[in-house]
């Protein structure tokens, strides 16, 4: 009796409405950072840079707020939870990764600090995630002999990703030189 009645109070229906508040919020944050980093809005390209260095703290922090709001509110995160929460993750990234081909050395070391936590981050969660799928569908778990550590392919992900990321990085940060010297060539 009380095995069903935990089953009952338990049980979850998630909201599967990708539209839900939090991500008609996160693209109108999104739709703003990009009008306000193009040419639609006459601002400085100093000031497009600082707007483009700081929101990732921004959606940093809102993703914090979420994944707070998930575990302490609701319990359960909905569809239109995990769409914010992506966006947020994927544009910190983008704008880290947009951050490493400004002239300003600090912009660069952010935007490398941005795409190395915000990429491992995207990573790290699509690996577990799978991890999960492979574990309950492709694993013999009544095997005696097959019982792998399941941080194992987490870590592997991660460190072909750390390769990954550095070669970016440095073909990010190296790649205004490289066009500066071939267009001295050129003369």
């Amino acid at each position: 009796m009380t095995q069903l009645g935990l089953i009952l109070a338990t049980e979850w229906y998630p909201d599967l409405n990708p539209l839900g508040a939090p991500s008609i919020v996160a693209a109108v944050l999104v739709a703003c950072l990009a009008a306000a980093t193009s040419n639609l809005v006459t601002l400085s390209p100093g000031a497009q840079r600082i707007l483009t260095v700081a929101a990732p703290i921004l959606f940093l922090g809102i993703g914090s707020l979420l994944y707070y709001l998930w575990h302490h509110y609701r319990t359960f995160p909905n569809l239109s939870d995990f769409i914010a929460a992506w966006t947020y993750v994927t544009v910190g990234f983008l704008c880290g990764a947009r951050s490493l081909t400004f002239p300003v050395r600090i912009h660069r070391v952010l935007g490398a600090l941005y795409t190395l936590g915000f990429g491992a981050l995207i990573v790290a969660n699509l690996v577990i995630n799978m991890q999960g799928f492979a574990f309950k569908v492709l694993a013999r778990r009544n095997s005696i002999w097959w019982d792998p550590d399941p941080r194992i392919p987490l870590f592997i992900a991660l460190g072909i990703f750390g390769v990954a990321w550095a070669v970016f990085v440095w073909q990010r940060t190296t790649r205004r030189q490289i066009i500066d010297l071939s267009a001295s060539q050129r003369k």
